[in-house]
């Protein structure tokens, strides 16, 4: 029968985890606190895990709670870092941009192949301060899941040349 955690134990573990996270977050620098890509976001969500089982569970020392965050931060640290210098990771890992709306009008199969609704790019398109899709040159579902509104100030530059650098459609 496993033995109670004690207030004193769980305050312990709590903050000599909650120490070890802080500690990591600053040596690996901004990208740790970003936004969240997909890989980011798993990270976040397994070092919620550990730092509760770290805190609650009596069968896995402080110790072990660390070294498995240090590993994430680690894992983390590798993925980014091939994202950043490897073309082909980087093409086998990461999610392009897609766009959503061009020159004014909605694109229904890139809609519906991302699963996202007229409503939410309207909604968008409403937070920067734009009527609808019609006063707008762009709209991009961006590789972290958020919407980007673009109004080119410029209409002679094609919007669609400078998005097809970076996005699939």
């Amino acid at each position: 029968m496993e033995k109670s955690v004690s207030i004193l134990e769980v305050v312990t573990a709590t903050s000599l985890a909650y120490f070890v996270v802080v500690l990591l977050i600053l040596i690996v620098g901004k990208r740790a606190s970003a936004k969240l890509n997909n890989f980011d976001w798993i990270v976040t969500v397994a070092m919620g895990a550990l730092l509760g089982t770290t805190a609650l569970n009596r069968s896995v020392s402080i110790w072990e709670g660390a070294t498995a965050i240090c590993c994430l931060f680690v894992l983390q640290y590798v993925f980014t870092f091939l994202s950043v210098h490897s073309r082909v990771f980087r093409k086998y890992t990461q999610h392009a941009p897609s766009v959503l709306a061009l020159n004014g009008e909605l694109i229904d199969s890139a809609l519906v192949r991302h699963r996202v609704t007229p409503a939410e790019v309207r909604c968008a398109i409403r937070q920067r301060g734009y009527c609808d899709e019609k006063d707008v040159d762009a709209v991009v579902l961006e590789a972290c899941g958020e919407l980007s509104v673009i109004k080119a100030d410029d209409h002679s530059v094609n919007i669609e040349k400078r998005l097809r650098r970076d996005c699939s459609e």
